[in-house]
């Protein structure tokens, strides 16, 4: 208590020093001096310090005074919760970056914010919870996990699943936590039913089961410098700056393990765990015809290609440059049909081939290989729901507060996990570029 009275004596001193030394310019009808200019900033930056400290030091004693008996649980909330706005969002975002920056101002109103959504500015890191059946929550590690009303991070998640690619086709689902999910393929291409005669026995015909796993790779963004002086910039959208640029690093190296991944030590991509005979070559070197792509899609069976959603061409920009100033069927009349082929001249929407009577969406994946390369599918055909993508629910972000100092900034870093695995090998086929003689 000694410690809160002595903090609340020093704020009136400072404001008696801010009131005072902005009259005499008035008194003397003259401007500051670059003296008093520089005077006022440092009151004025002791006054947030001070006042930070002060909100610090009133929860502390609140805590001390508050009994088991009368303390809400952290599980429960509020039969009339507190309505969370952007501003509280990213003021109390601003808290958890600057809060124990030796140097740094961590504004009163920050701090009252942060309290708001209930972050704990004693730990540096907050957990984003992203379940089906938990909806989007936010937790600070440590001190009990406790929940937070509102999502600072709504966007980085949102922006992590919207990343192009893999995941705008794949099966996306979320799982509470890592354990291993186990998958048997049977591949019973092979049989087929029979007619039997009246109490005539019947031969047992055996499945052959390939066991597929997915387990939960730990992948982190690396850090992003942020300046003290941009934190401090309210003009500046901090929640979505982050946000933006930690899901973009992580979707990039999730999009490439998932499309071109080894499966040691990352996920198995869907060009990499292509089956051999689901696998044909261009008829020409460094061409792509109408023949070529009609094979590909005739190679995957009409089981997969009937799906509907899922069912789509997968290829790079540039590959997708080339069929689209290059594709044209035998009569001559172009493939490749933009959005505006389909009455949509505003709203974003992939571009699609019409072949064999029927269109298909294409699908921007800069990971997959290039037409320059002979070794590896440049184009992928087919049921793509069959690559199941798993996520795990905790998205960590963690605050690293001391690293940057000597250059007045904190770093900032996310982890995610996730997995993922062609669980039917028959489902996509792929088309290569015939290598030259």
């Amino acid at each position: 208590m000694y410690e809160l009275k002595a903090l609340k004596e020093e704020l009136g001193d400072v404001a008696r020093d801010l009131s005072t030394l902005g009259e005499v310019p008035t008194k003397e009808n003259r401007n500051f001096t670059d003296e008093e200019i520089e005077r006022f900033d440092n009151l004025e930056n002791r006054k947030a310090e001070l006042e930070g400290k002060i909100a610090t030091a009133e929860r502390i004693e609140r805590c001390k005074t508050s009994t088991p008996a009368n303390r809400p649980s952290v599980a429960i909330r509020s039969a009339q919760p507190q309505k969370i706005t952007a501003r509280d969002r990213q003021d109390g975002f601003r808290a958890f970056l600057l809060h124990g920056c030796a140097g740094a101002t961590c504004r009163a109103e920050y701090v009252e914010r942060a309290e708001k959504l209930g972050i704990n500015l004693n730990s540096n890191q907050l957990i984003q919870r992203d379940t089906p059946d938990l909806g989007q929550d936010l937790t600070t590690a440590g001190h009990g996990q406790e929940t937070i009303d509102g999502d600072i991070f709504v966007g980085l998640m949102t922006r992590l699943k919207a990343f192009g690619g893999i995941r705008q086709v794949a099966d996306v689902f979320t799982t509470e936590n890592g354990n291993p999910i186990h998958y048997a393929f049977a591949d019973d291409v092979g049989n087929e039913g029979s007619i039997v005669g009246e109490n005539t026995a019947q031969d047992s015909v055996s499945m052959a089961y390939t066991p597929i796993s997915l387990s939960a790779y730990t992948y982190r963004s690396g850090v992003y410098p942020i300046s003290w002086q941009l934190i401090q910039d309210s003009r500046i959208d901090i929640v979505n700056d982050v946000s933006r640029k930690l899901a973009i690093r992580i979707a990039r190296r999730q999009n490439k393990d998932w499309t071109i991944g080894t499966g040691i030590g990352q996920p198995k991509g869907v060009v990499t765990a292509l089956d051999s005979s689901m696998v044909v070559a261009t008829a020409a070197t460094g061409a792509i015809t109408y023949a070529d792509l009609n094979g590909l899609i005739h190679l995957v069976d009409p089981l997969y290609r009937d799906e509907g959603e899922g069912v789509a061409l997968m290829m790079s920009d540039a590959t997708a440059a080339y069929l689209e100033v290059n594709l044209k069927d035998t009569a001559g009349r172009p493939l490749f049909l933009g959005p505006q082929s389909f009455g949509n001249l505003t709203e974003a929407a992939p571009a699609r081939i019409a072949i064999m009577g029927k269109v298909f969406p294409i699908i921007i994946n800069q990971h997959m290989p290039a037409m320059s390369q002979t070794t590896s599918p440049c184009i992928a055909f087919g049921w793509f729901k069959s690559y199941k993508v798993r996520d795990v629910a905790d998205l960590r972000i963690e605050v690293l507060r001391e690293r940057y100092a000597d250059l007045a900034a904190v770093g900032v870093q996310a982890y995610a996990r996730a997995d993922g695995a062609l669980v039917d090998k028959y489902a996509i086929g792929g088309l290569k570029m015939k290598a030259s003689t």
